[in-house]
């Protein structure tokens, strides 16, 4: 309870005390979901629901696959739909998945400033530092405690292996320790059970 306190008064205080550039928590705020907004809504983009029946359009069979939202106001275009088995189910709780990634902030990207970082390029390396254990817990309420945040992962029971996705993420949704910067993203990731 103490812990849930905390944290609540933590975050009413961030809404009032004004941050390094002169904006307040609820600017920042306002500034990613207009950020979000207009990156979904321009070129062509479009959003859509979950299909009921599990028939996703993907990059391999739509010229212009939609983004799909999710929970949490994370939204994903799925640009290879990797291997699924016969339930349409690849990654269960508890799985190891490892991942490449870049990423561009789309508040910058709303500015005009296009600049990416991450690990997708890099084949010198080893991946096995970019990993999650799977976990089907869902909720902006728990995402902090996820070092790469939640978002990331809830594709997951939509997709399999090999896996490769555009994803936004909204800074609640993203990684834990960057969360108070309040800036979203733009993911193009790719998920593998084994280090890739």
């Amino acid at each position: 309870m103490k812990l849930f306190v905390t944290i609540s008064l933590f975050f009413s205080l961030c809404a009032f005390v004004a941050c390094d550039d002169g904006k307040t928590y609820i600017e920042l705020r306002e500034e990613e979901d207009n950020a979000i907004e207009k990156y979904l809504t321009s070129d062509g983009r479009w959003v859509a629901d979950i299909p009921a029946d599990g028939n996703f359009l993907t990059e391999e069979n739509s010229e212009n696959p939609p983004y799909y939202r999710l929970q949490d106001d994370v939204y994903m275009q799925i640009l290879s739909i990797g291997y699924l088995d016969s339930t349409r189910h690849f990654f269960v709780a508890g799985d190891k998945v490892y991942f490449r990634y870049t990423r561009m902030s789309l508040t910058d990207w709303a500015d005009g400033i296009v600049s990416t970082t991450g690990n997708m390029s890099d084949a010198s390396g080893s991946s096995d530092q970019y990993y999650f254990t799977y976990t089907t817990q869902t909720g902006s309420n728990y995402s902090m405690y996820f070092e790469y945040g939640l978002g990331i992962q809830y594709p997951l029971q939509y997709v399999g292996n090999g896996a490769l996705l555009r994803l936004v993420v909204p800074s609640k949704m993203g990684f834990s320790s960057e969360i108070s910067d309040v800036i979203p993203y733009l993911y193009t990731i790719k998920y593998n059970l084994k280090e890739n």
